[in-house]
C-alpha cells in the first residue's frame, strides 16, 4: 500500500467537520496549518490562521449540517470592516477537504475508458471517446437511459444540421451544457 509522507496530516480532515470546528474544545491545528502553509500564501498567514481558528467557535453559525455549507457560510462571514474574517482558514479547510482521499473514482474512469475503447474501436479519436465516457456518466447519475427524458431543448436540437456536424468545440459545449440542465 502506497501513503504519502504526510499521512498524519491528512487524517486530521475530520477536524474541520462543522460540528468539531464550532465545539468549544477544539483540537489544536498548528501543525496542520504549518503543514499546508504554501496553501495560505506563505508563512506570513499561518498566524492569522491560527487566531482565526480561535475565534471561530465565538460566533453563532446556521449552517452546520454538511462542511460544504458551513464553511460557505464561515467564508462569506464579513468583519466590520467588510472583509472575510475567517478567509485562511476558509481557504485552508476548503483545499483540505477537497483533496481526493480515495482513487476509486479514478479507478471507475478508467474502467469505463477500457469498455468504452475496447480491441474493435481501438482507433476511436480521444474526443469522441471522451464524449461516450460523458454521455455514460451522465446517464448513470440519472438512473440510466431508460429513466433519462430529453428536454424540449434537446429534442430541437437533435436534426441532420446538429448532428452530423464535423468537431466544432463550441457546439460540443453548447450540447453538454444542455445536457447538464436540470
Amino acid at each position: 500500500m502506497r501513503l504519502p509522507n504526510n499521512i498524519k496530516l491528512l487524517e486530521k480532515n475530520s477536524i474541520f467537520s462543522p460540528q468539531i470546528a464550532t465545539s468549544q474544545v477544539r483540537p489544536n491545528i498548528e501543525d496542520i496549518v504549518v503543514g499546508f502553509k504554501d496553501v495560505l500564501g506563505g508563512v506570513e498567514n499561518v498566524d492569522a490562521t491560527l487566531q482565526e481558528w480561535r475565534i471561530l467557535s465565538l460566533q453563532q453559525w446556521k449552517k452546520t449540517k454538511t462542511a460544504d455549507e458551513f464553511w460557505g457560510e464561515v467564508l462569506s462571514y464579513k468583519n466590520a470592516c467588510g472583509d472575510a474574517a475567517f478567509f485562511n482558514l476558509t481557504k485552508l479547510a476548503t483545499a483540505i477537504l477537497s483533496l481526493p482521499f480515495s482513487n476509486a473514482a479514478v479507478e471507475r474512469a478508467f474502467s469505463m475508458m477500457n469498455i468504452v475503447k475496447n480491441k474493435l474501436r481501438n482507433r476511436m479519436l480521444t474526443k469522441t471517446a471522451d464524449h461516450i465516457m460523458r454521455v455514460r456518466s451522465a446517464l448513470q447519475d440519472r438512473g440510466g437511459c431508460t429513466k433519462f427524458e430529453p428536454s424540449t431543448t434537446m429534442l430541437t436540437l437533435f436534426n441532420s444540421e446538429n448532428v452530423y456536424q464535423t468537431g466544432d468545440e463550441e457546439n460540443v459545449n453548447q450540447v453538454l451544457a444542455i445536457f447538464n440542465e436540470d
